[in-house]
């Protein structure tokens, strides 16, 4: 199916969806596995404190420029397995809570940057802490040139205890010995063979699966949703482009004003926003990001709107489409909050 066929079929939808969003509670995200369904595999990776939330405020508050690979992990097997990256910042010694998805290189310095990464909510505290982590290849200096302090070890295996000596054999006897009574003649009965493994392992429950389908879903919107803010907020006409559905059925709705159809107009009109003092300020404790459909879904989040002297705040929802090249923002709705007061100015 074409985008903009996609698009036309959703917009509908995503309507009745931010309808639904608003309202508080309106939407949940995945529910988690039933504890004790079955056996974690053995790289299972819990989720940092906060989960969802905390990778939305780290993937918004980390800088890929001053940040290095301390470690890695996987989790997964076969054609399903993935690698995350623990990130470090090597001047502040400050660590990353969550992992991160992308493309690690090697810097100037010898230390191992990551470009384009997504930030997940699986916690590099808990890959460490069950020896996941591996740290073995990835060079961390600190802020004098000098190898900032690794990764706390694991505990070491403890050392058998040394053996003692022998005793001395004992004299032998003034008389010969009685001779030792002879063995039975009937070997004991062989222990039986373990029966074969004759089924595979189970698999993984539904709502474990959904609960890892919505993680990803999270981690790519997200990822996109950064790249659309730090774009406007830089002015950045080409780098908006980059992230928006480029069709005549692309639909800007300004918080003031008619909709804007098609992506260029759409464009245009954000631009005209930059003459001034314009910046775009994520509030993301209330976040949602829901699959409405196959390929699509739909993020609503408030953030703070700044024109010029005042700051207001808002409502940011938007449908997003997967294509060949990847998750792309099909339209935009700015919804202002009527009830409430302006935070700064008059």
């Amino acid at each position: 199916m074409s985008s903009s066929k996609q698009l036309a079929r959703f917009v509908p939808i995503a309507v009745s969806g931010l309808l639904l969003l608003a309202v508080p509670g309106g939407a949940t995200q995945a529910d988690p596995p039933a504890s004790g369904a079955t056996e974690p595999p053995d790289n299972q990776v819990a989720e940092s404190k906060d989960g969802f939330l905390s990778s939305l405020r780290q993937a918004f508050a980390q800088d890929l420029d001053k940040e290095v690979v301390r470690g890695h992990f996987e989790v997964g097997s076969g054609s399903k397995r993935q690698r995350y990256y623990c990130l470090v910042d090597p001047k502040k010694g400050k660590r990353e809570a969550n992992g991160v998805s992308g493309e690690p290189y090697r810097r100037r310095d010898g230390m191992t940057g990551l470009r384009n990464g997504a930030v997940t909510p699986l916690s590099c505290a808990d890959a460490e802490q069950k020896g996941l982590l591996v740290t073995d290849g990835y060079l961390v200096l600190g802020n004098a040139g000098t190898a900032a302090a690794p990764p706390s070890p694991a505990v070491p295996a403890l050392s058998p205890p040394a053996e003692t000596a022998p005793a001395a054999a004992p004299a032998a006897p003034a008389t010969a010995p009685l001779p030792a009574a002879a063995p039975p003649t009937t070997a004991p009965a062989p222990l039986p063979a373990p029966a074969p493994q004759t089924s595979a392992p189970a698999p993984l429950p539904a709502p474990a699966v959904a609960a890892a389908a919505a993680a990803g879903l999270q981690v790519d919107v997200m990822a996109v949703f950064k790249r659309f803010i730090d774009a406007a907020n830089a002015h950045d006409r080409s780098a908006v482009a980059a992230v928006l559905l480029d069709s005549k059925d692309f639909m800007l709705a300004p918080p003031r004003g008619d909709a804007v159809w098609g992506t260029r107009p759409s464009l245009d009109l954000l631009a005209q926003g930059w003459k001034g003092s314009w910046k775009l300020d994520p509030q993301l404790s209330e976040a949602r990001v829901a699959s409405v459909a196959a390929e699509e879904a739909l993020l609503v989040t408030p953030l703070l709107l700044t024109e010029g002297p005042t700051t207001v705040p808002v409502r940011w929802s938007g449908v997003f489409i997967r294509t060949h090249s990847g998750w792309r923002i099909a339209a935009i709705f700015v919804t202002p909050f009527n009830e409430w007061h302006s935070t700064r100015g008059n």
